[in-house]
């Protein structure tokens, strides 16, 4: 409040100037509520715990949690020739989340290929997956003690696809009772990726196959799945 000459009080603002800033402030509301109607993260629309998304064979993530689940497309799972694909539930929210399953028609070095969206960059992916190789390879040589266990992490190689696109992939083999071999590719879709894998065991070293054969039998598998570039 302040005062006149004559010691009357009077109001900070005027009427006029009230309804200015009534004005402006239901301006500012009115903009604040269209961008929250209109703002979009991209995340898809769930009802009833049921995740809605177009196309068919959707890759899904969910980058929230169990509790408060945000879920996004990564891409689509195509077919690819010589390979016959299933749509698999996955344990972690099978409603949701599905696995792809490429297996050959034909006798192959592996007998599946599987196909799954992971709620991080590729590159962190396949940095993640090495680390958790390493520590259960040498949780396991600890555990038993055996000098004949026998391991062989690869490092982590990448290259790009035609499209710029880039693959982070590792190969794993282990020579215990049986000979396993394992291969991972993680393809960058956005903000995240698509994890290609496969695995086989054998009768022993001597039917291993090199890391780059593993690496071109997925590839066909890898070039039938489309991608967001978000």
């Amino acid at each position: 409040m302040s005062k006149t000459a004559k010691g009357e009080k009077q109001p900070y603002l005027t009427k006029k100037e009230v309804h200015i800033l009534l004005a402006i402030l239901a301006v500012i509301a009115i903009a604040v509520l269209a961008i929250s109607l209109t703002y979009s993260d991209g995340s898809l629309k769930t009802s009833g715990g049921k995740v809605s998304v177009s196309g068919e064979n959707s890759i899904v993530v969910n980058a929230g949690s169990a509790r408060s689940p945000k879920y996004y497309k990564v891409g689509e799972a195509g077919e690819a020739s010589g390979y016959t694909m299933t749509a698999e539930p996955k344990d972690v929210d099978p409603e949701n989340l599905t696995v792809y399953a490429y297996a050959p028609e034909d006798t192959a070095v592996f007998e599946k290929i599987s196909v799954q969206g992971i709620d991080n960059t590729a590159e962190k992916a396949a940095g993640s997956k090495h680390n958790a190789l390493a520590a259960s390879e040498d949780a396991g040589t600890m555990t038993t003690g055996r000098v004949d266990l026998a391991y062989t992490l690869g490092e982590t190689r990448s290259y790009k696809l035609d499209d710029g696109r880039e693959v982070y992939w590792l190969t794993d083999t282990s020579v215990t009772a049986g000979c396993l071999q394992q291969i991972y590719a993680y393809v960058a879709s956005g903000d995240y990726c698509i994890e290609v894998s496969a695995s086989r065991t054998v009768d022993s070293e001597d039917a291993f196959t090199d890391d780059d054969a593993m690496l071109e039998v997925i590839r066909p598998v890898i070039s039938a799945l489309s991608y967001q570039t978000k």
